[in-house]
């Protein structure tokens, strides 16, 4: 019977050839056309990430806004007003810009600028050179809920200037919805999908309401 000895020095080899073969599936493409495959199929997947995410949140914003509706806090939105909003949204330009090009400005606007830089890094940064050390506070759970909240209820309260230009009841609603929504896209912005995922949960969402409003009117 033949035994075959592993020395230190066989070891030592058959865990650098494994560390080298994990590093080499891990790693991100060098060329160029490689890195930008790679970074679109990444911006498709977070993007994807906040669509998916929109088939929970949506449901549950308008479920909230129909109890806030039955116990009286807002007034109903009747068909009638419902379908006053079919022109905007049924030519592709007024469909383009809710379904897309407003969600981009928004979540860039509200989740970018407000939650990330206003709320996290430049009182991260002023903290962390006056307090050395003490700038971690920012990461907790409990000052993620306080922005996310607070940048929900700047959201919800720039939807007040659509007052006057849309019906007073669906303004109301929109209210609760973009506080409720708000939430929800500020917790995918603090989570790893991060602001990518945020556009494509609010473009989703606001696909539904274009598609839900062409249906029943």
């Amino acid at each position: 019977m033949n035994a075959t000895t592993v020395t230190g020095a066989d070891t030592t080899a058959m865990v650098v050839s494994n560390k080298s073969n994990i590093s080499a599936k891990t790693q991100k493409p060098s060329g160029l056309c490689a890195r930008l495959a790679y970074g679109t199929a990444n911006c498709i997947k977070l993007f994807g990430f906040g669509i998916a995410a929109a088939g929970i949140g949506t449901p549950l914003t308008v479920g909230i806004v129909n109890i806030s509706q039955l116990l009286g806090y807002v007034p109903d939105v009747d068909l009638e007003t419902m379908c006053k909003l079919k022109p905007m949204i049924a030519n592709p330009i007024g469909g383009a810009a809710i379904g897309l090009i407003i969600p981009i400005a928004e979540e860039i606007l509200f989740r970018g600028l407000v939650q990330d830089v206003l709320l996290t890094r430049i009182p991260k940064y002023i903290v962390k050179k006056t307090l050395p050390g003490k700038e971690t506070v920012f990461d907790a759970k409990i000052a993620q809920a306080v922005r996310i909240i607070l940048t929900a209820a700047l959201f919800s309260a720039a939807h007040s200037l659509n007052d006057g230009t849309l019906p007073d009841s669906y303004v109301k609603a929109q209210l609760i919805a973009t506080f409720v929504g708000g939430v929800g896209l500020g917790v995918l912005k603090e989570s790893a999908s991060g602001l990518l995922s945020a556009i494509g949960g609010h473009s989703a969402n606001n696909l539904a309401s274009i598609a839900y409003t062409l249906y029943i009117c």
